[in-house]
């Protein structure tokens, strides 16, 4: 049985443990979203003892080299002495430059941002707001002078509690990343029918794929289908509509599941399949929101007739007590 030392206490772990398993039996606060090994939130430094190549899949060679690793991935063999990592070592400084509602439950923040850093719109980032508030959110614009995320505000969530109750302009926060392979990438120029489909907040790396494409005068069909349960649901609806009046190869489908009598009653894999009717063999497919409606959506276009290549996707993993990924 290996030891865990961390914060000057000892933790045992148990066979088949991982090593943030260990840690939350204990009740240790740690920062963890995923626990699939996507989201890098729980990014953990080895002081002493060995750690797998498993455990470092996925992470920057420079990371590698310091003795960074993810807990999710992390299996014990021998006792370990870790740490969280540096602010400076991974991550940089921001501050938050605005805060707006879109809808009843998602928040607009921007953030202020250093061009050097290579972030592309659909990427998605961790903020971090403390040594254990570590969350992970879509980038929802063509990054410039600023970062646009869209977060999803919900009662128990420490992120929103801290934007709701704490957070202003000027607030410092720290950023981590960019991860994720949703975003456009057309270097030879090449004409083809892009589709993108979400629900809550999925939207902001769509949109932000839309954006991309539009500045880079992507001139194949785009279309974008925002999906909620009702109107109240959907956000940005205005100004998606008047991106559709100003470029003619861009169509914006808004759907909901019930009492809309002006947004079309439809589930969004019924609407997304009608769409692909058509084109499904020669376009890209921008999957993404919360994983379950992402990964039916996924089975039901490769199975319409997209090629798994085709497809993209980021799934927005939830909560595990109150330590969760919220969007």
């Amino acid at each position: 049985m290996a030891v865990i030392h961390y914060n000057n206490q000892a933790y045992p772990t148990c066979d088949d443990e991982t090593l943030l398993e260990t840690l939350l039996r204990h009740n240790v606060e740690f920062p963890f979203s995923c626990k699939i090994g996507t989201c890098q939130s729980c990014l953990t430094k080895l002081i002493e003892g060995d750690v797998s190549t498993d455990a470092q899949k996925g992470l920057k060679p420079t990371w590698v080299a310091k003795q960074y690793f993810l807990a999710c991935q992390c299996h014990p063999q021998n006792d370990m002495t870790i740490a969280l990592p540096e602010h400076d070592d991974t991550a940089w400084a921001s501050k938050i430059i605005s805060l707006s509602k879109l809808n009843h439950n998602v928040l607009q923040v921007r953030l202020s941002f250093d061009q050097a850093q290579n972030i592309k719109a659909g990427q998605y980032i961790n903020l971090m707001i403390s040594d254990n508030i570590v969350r992970s959110y879509s980038v929802a614009n063509v990054p410039g002078q600023y970062l646009e995320l869209h977060i999803k505000l919900l009662s128990n969530g420490l992120m929103s509690e801290w934007l709701c109750q704490q957070a202003h302009v000027s607030s410092p926060v720290y950023i981590r990343g960019p991860m994720g392979e949703c975003f456009y990438h057309n270097p030879e120029k090449k004409s083809f029918p892009i589709v993108l489909a979400g629900t809550g907040t999925g939207l902001a790396p769509l949109i932000g794929i839309v954006r991309d494409a539009l500045e880079n005068n992507h001139d194949g069909q785009i279309i974008l289908i925002h999906g909620g349960v009702t109107e109240v649901d959907l956000y940005l609806h205005e100004t998606l509509t008047q991106l559709q009046n100003a470029y003619p190869h861009f169509e914006y489908v808004p759907c909901v599941l019930r009492d809309s009598k002006v947004i079309r009653n439809a589930s969004i894999d019924d609407v997304l399949l009608e769409k692909l009717e058509t084109i499904k063999n020669i376009c890209r497919l921008f999957v993404c929101g919360p994983e379950e409606t992402t990964k039916k959506l996924k089975i039901k276009a490769f199975l319409a007739g997209v090629p798994s290549s085709a497809i993209y996707s980021d799934s927005f993993v939830t909560a595990f007590s109150g330590n969760a990924k919220i969007f």
